[in-house]
């Protein structure tokens, strides 16, 4: 695949992950209690075909956090400077595209306003590397030019978790849609089964069924929200989940009336273009 000038399609290569404050009188201990931190192993770097993502929570609802940059190592030059709230998808997932950047050596930096912050560093490849057979390739590296998925370290198994009702308000996303009887069509396969993981203010919800394995992120909502997870977009979905567009409508039907009746009984849910709230 090649370039063009807003695609750059190089992998990119997780180096380091941090918490800090950047005024040294500041205790670095109070800076955990009060924020908390970005773990290395959760941090994510996702590549498919046509699309690439880094992906990582902040510890609590963010969208009252402070400012987000991005900044090329190389030259020092701030690329992005926004507020991290611009980033946010739902109340504490950071979801970043980085097909758009170069190949180089970059920084995020996510702040609270108390100064508290999350610095995650890492390499855009150039497109190919490395295509040569070689033993001198770091193993890190090996994971980027093998894997479509790449963290920093291995993340937990998955264990079953219960969802707690959460408190903080998250903001809204675009109009949802409904599933219709036509789109739902039962393909014979075995009983599918969900499962989850809990991790502070989100989690995964497990999708299991015979060959088909998706995960969906999950994260607390609010108001007359109770949770919502991420799902991945019509035009994405065969590339991201290995499965047939005409199975979609089916497993995010199943996926999110098996939530309702494990965690959330009585509730009701609504699809988005990238995401779906289960609703009081």
């Amino acid at each position: 695949m090649s370039e063009n000038p807003n695609s750059y399609f190089g992998k990119c290569l997780l180096t380091k992950v941090s918490n800090f404050y950047k005024d040294p009188t500041k205790s670095e201990a109070e800076g955990i209690a009060t924020n908390g931190v970005v773990e290395a192993e959760k941090v994510q770097v996702i590549h498919y075909p046509d699309c690439q993502q880094l992906v990582f929570h902040m510890p609590k609802y963010a969208y009252d956090a402070g400012s987000y940059q991005l900044i090329d190592d190389v030259t020092g030059a701030i690329m992005e400077d926004l507020q991290v709230k611009d980033r946010l998808n739902g109340g504490t997932m950071m979801l970043i595209d980085t097909l758009p950047y170069k190949p180089g050596s970059y920084t995020i930096e996510a702040s609270w306003p108390d100064g508290w912050t999350h610095q995650i560093r890492f390499i855009k490849l150039m497109e190919g590397f490395s295509n040569v057979e070689s033993t001198s390739i770091p193993s890190n590296d090996q994971l980027v030019i093998k894997g479509s998925e790449y963290l920093l370290q291995h993340s937990y198994k998955p264990e079953t978790a219960s969802i707690k009702l959460p408190r903080d308000p998250v903001t809204g996303f675009l109009a949802p849609r409904s599933f219709t009887s036509r789109s739902i069509k039962k393909q014979g396969v075995s009983t599918p089964a969900v499962t989850y993981t809990q991790d502070g203010r989100g989690g995964k919800i497990f999708y299991r069924n015979s060959e088909i394995a998706i995960d969906f992120d999950w994260e607390f909502a609010a108001g007359n929200a109770v949770v919502l997870f991420l799902i991945p977009e019509e035009k994405y979905w065969e590339i991201q989940t290995k499965t047939p567009l005409s199975r979609r409508d089916e497993i995010l039907s199943f996926v999110a009336n098996q939530v309702i009746k494990d965690q959330a009984p009585g509730c009701r849910f609504e699809v988005y273009s990238n995401h779906i709230t289960i609703i009081r």
